[in-house]
């Protein structure tokens, strides 16, 4: 049984769920680690997305939606994914977005409210608490994640600067699940 983390969490529906130490059971929008891509949209709807690679390595390449999807999400606004360049689509990554244009500090609270359910509901303390500043005065990011055997939830608030915001930037929250390979290639070869 597949834990809808996300739409209890951001419906203030939480149940009881099952204590877990498997990223790959958490779901956002119905999509789980390990899953493929093509269990959910068709071939033409996944070319519709943008592509795009970390500056150190073309191993992933994340799908990020450039097109309205909110008539068929539930709960965010906007989703993106990561997978191996070139590997039928399994999913290594997923991440949603929940905007909070013009209003970041209504974010704050969303998110102290799902690290306190994942907390008490799974029994699953945050592994680690901080604060990613962007280059340039470009903003900045309250990070929580929690760390599993096979992987991690992260949750984070982004507030980014006036300027970005004239950019197109928008603050949000986003909830991301990566798999452990996904994590320890972030780590290790994305940025380098």
């Amino acid at each position: 049984m597949r834990i809808f983390l996300t739409v209890f969490i951001l419906i203030f529906s939480f149940q009881s769920l099952t204590k877990s130490d498997d990223v790959s059971e958490f779901e956002i929008e119905g999509m789980s680690i390990g899953d493929s891509l093509l269990n959910y949209m068709t071939m033409d709807q996944i070319n519709d997305f943008e592509k795009s690679y970390y500056p150190g390595s073309k191993k992933y390449v994340r799908l990020g939606n450039n097109f309205d999807l909110n008539s068929e999400l539930n709960i965010f606004d906007k989703l993106a994914f990561e997978v191996l360049d070139n590997d039928k689509y399994i999913l290594e990554a997923v991440n949603g977005i929940l905007n909070y244009n013009d209003n970041i500090k209504d974010c704050y609270p969303k998110m102290k409210e799902i690290i306190n359910e994942i907390t008490v509901s799974l029994n699953k303390p945050v592994t680690e608490n901080y604060v990613f500043t962007y280059p340039n005065d470009g903003g900045k990011s309250k990070v929580s994640d929690f760390d599993y055997s096979n992987g991690s939830i992260r949750i984070w608030c982004t507030d980014y600067s006036r300027e970005k915001e004239k950019m197109r930037y928008r603050d949000h929250l986003g909830l991301a699940v990566q798999s452990k390979k996904h994590v320890e290639w972030i780590k290790n070869e994305a940025h380098n």
